[in-house]
């Protein structure tokens, strides 16, 4: 029985997170006999606590490693495309949850709009992967002993004052730009800056471009 090598990188996909998955697992058991160091700075400052200390593992490092991160990262993008044949992206599920609210409360006029019938206002992988990135940024910070609520970031406390009802204007304010900045350009960092960009598009190297000088010059102009 002949098989193509798609048909058999395909059958053999489902081993693939199983491997990935033993492997972050077998690098976070030998770290934890390591320590986490960083050469002229203060490891308190940076947050950063030593893996001997927290007794699991990079896992509950509250800073990882940028090359393993990478790494990942990479993977995680190789596995998407052989999956599912379709890149990450982040914004195209929240245009959704956007979609499905606004068609819970004003029905079938909000399901007859041009871009949701575009978009397809349905509950897919792409959908669980954005709850996944919240629950894991939840489990990460718990883990590594970091999770705390607070409603005004130290920075910004320190340049606009401790006045809630500002930041979360702002924050909401801030938060439409880049949404809607994210679909006029057909992708957000993650559509364009890790997918676009890996697969060598002009289109998403000038928008992960556009990314760092626009970031640069906010933060220059705010803090």
């Amino acid at each position: 029985m002949n098989f193509s090598s798609a048909k058999v990188f395909k059958r053999l996909a489902w081993l693939l997170p199983v491997v990935l998955i033993l492997a972050i697992t077998a690098i976070s058991a030998y770290s934890q006999t390591g320590v986490v160091t960083t050469v002229g700075t203060n490891n308190d400052q940076l947050g950063v606590k030593p893996l001997t200390e927290t007794g699991g593992g990079f896992l509950y490092s509250r800073v990882w490693s940028p090359y393993l991160v990478g790494i990942c990262i990479g993977i995680l993008s190789w596995l998407t495309f052989l999956l599912s044949d379709h890149p990450i992206g982040v914004s195209s599920a929240v245009a959704r949850t956007g979609g499905m609210l606004e068609t819970a409360v004003r029905g079938q006029k909000a399901k007859e709009k041009a871009y949701y019938q575009k978009l397809g206002l349905n509950i897919g992988w792409e959908w669980v992967f954005v709850v996944g990135i919240v629950i894991g940024a939840f489990l990460s910070a718990k883990l590594s002993g970091d999770f705390h609520i607070h409603w005004i970031p130290a920075m910004w406390e320190q340049r606009f004052g401790a006045n809630i009802p500002v930041r979360l204007g702002a924050a909401f304010i801030g938060g439409a730009i880049l949404m809607i900045g994210a679909r006029w350009a057909g992708g957000c960092t993650s559509g364009h800056g890790i997918s676009g960009a890996l697969q060598l598009v002009i289109s998403s190297w000038v928008a992960l471009i556009s990314f760092f000088i626009g970031g640069a010059i906010t933060a220059f102009l705010i803090y």
